[in-house]
């Protein structure tokens, strides 16, 4: 194998793949480098992909890419133990917002293939244990194969949140607990017609629900369920320092959301496909990896590109984005012949361009506002009593919902909590 190439990048996750493909169809040689025994191989579910970026890379003129349903449900809910309540959005007219499930495991080795019909080099169970340096640049990788030490002047991390080859090269400091959240999910396969007579749902159509409170113990995280074409994704994410805090098992917690009654009606007869757990970056807006350095960019989960807006939880169309954003960085540095720290800035003013930085930036204060635990221990009470309060009690008089909801928020919070929740809401609105 040639050991010298345009540019090398290190994961075939969607950042990856995304980098590979668009620099492979402008002419670059470049090699892909994925520790799994194939892309996607250690992604075995998936998520909610926002938007369409897809159109260059599809297999015919339609467009089409492996996507499962489009997600036309969207629910947001919360569940006390006793009462769970609901609020969801479904268009009814018009063309659906762009959002789709996604299983990452074909979606990733369809990312990857279009890449190498691109041109790309794709080179499998190749873990990259450093990144070679001279004169204070970057200027290969040492890989754990016969192949030994490859060289290119530019190499792009996509190797994950966890990115340690970004760490060896001063992009990040270590890590902290309350900087990273676990996420486990189950694949559950299910007939499809199934899942449309459950949901409420015309054949392509899906549904997404997000839940907070009981689901997780009361702790800082959530719950997710989502349908596929023929099965449920569903899960747990949680902080990690709730977790260690707590000393709980997210397993655990997974199995206890799966008893649920109406979750676990929802998955009646569907037999278990896949697990997998996932560490996902939870960072301020200045906490994030710097995203560039002498001769290196890092993309996707490495530079800590994920978004919990509340209502979304944004990542892989972050990688995307980030991932060609990095491409075109590294093209225009191979047509200036420099790939110094100067150079490689120009890929952190594509990202302030682009939608990544800004929603980043719109959004900077949430991680601080979800980690109030009032939002998950209490509030799904508050508001699942004030309800029950006002529906049930057929023939008692009725007090209006604004009181209902006062007397209960007073029975769970004081005053100075109030006033600090309130001052946590503001960073939602």
């Amino acid at each position: 194998m040639n050991h010298r190439f345009d540019a090398i990048v290190v994961g075939a996750g969607p950042a990856g793949s995304a980098a590979a493909y668009m620099l492979a169809r402008k002419g670059a040689n470049v090699l892909c480098l994925e520790r799994g025994e194939y892309p996607g191989a250690k992604n075995v579910s998936g998520g909610i992909l926002y938007g369409e970026p897809f159109k260059d890379m599809a297999d015919n003129e339609k467009g089409e890419w492996p996507r499962e349903r489009r997600i036309v449900k969207h629910v947001l809910a919360m569940d006390d133990g006793n009462n769970f309540t609901s609020f969801t959005y479904q268009r009814m007219g018009g063309e659906a917002p762009l959002a789709f499930s996604v299983l990452r495991a074909g979606f990733d080795r369809w990312l990857s293939a279009r890449a190498r019909q691109a041109g790309a080099r794709i080179l499998t169970e190749a873990p990259v244990d450093e990144v070679i340096w001279k004169n204070g640049r970057a200027v290969g990788v040492k890989v754990r194969r016969p192949e030994g030490d490859i060289f290119a002047p530019c190499v792009i991390l996509a190797d994950g949140a966890n990115s340690l080859l970004g760490k060896k090269a001063g992009l990040r400091a270590d890590y902290k607990a309350g900087q990273m959240s676990l996420a486990v999910k189950e694949v559950i396969k299910i007939p499809k017609e199934t899942i449309d007579t459950r949901f409420g749902l015309n054949v392509e159509e899906g549904a997404a629900y997000s839940i907070i409170g009981e689901v997780t113990n009361g702790l800082e995280g959530g719950a997710f369920l989502y349908t596929n074409r023929e099965s449920l994704s569903l899960g747990l994410v949680c902080h990690m320092d709730a977790l260690i805090r707590e000393k709980v098992n997210i397993r655990t917690l997974l199995d206890r959301f799966k008893q649920i009654p109406w979750i676990s009606a929802l998955i009646q007869g569907g037999v278990f496909k896949e697990y997998s757990a996932h560490l996902i970056p939870t960072l301020g807006f200045r906490e994030r990896p710097r995203p560039f350095t002498h001769g290196i960019l890092a993309a996707g989960d490495a530079a800590g590109f994920t978004l919990n807006t509340g209502f979304q939880v944004r990542g892989m169309d972050f990688a995307l984005a980030s991932g060609t954003a990095a491409a075109e960085t590294v093209l225009d540095a191979h047509q200036k012949g420099d790939f110094s720290s100067k150079t490689m800035a120009a890929y952190e003013n594509r990202l302030k361009d682009g939608y990544i930085r800004k929603d980043l930036k719109t959004f900077r204060r949430m991680e601080a506002a979800m980690k109030n635990r009032a939002l998950y221990a209490v509030y799904p009470k508050v508001i699942g009593e004030a309800f029950a309060d006002l529906y049930l009690g057929a023939g008692k008089p009725k007090k209006r919902m604004g009181r209902l909801l006062w007397d209960h928020l007073r029975s769970y919070r004081g005053l100075r909590d109030l006033v600090k929740d309130l001052f946590f809401l503001r960073r939602f609105l």
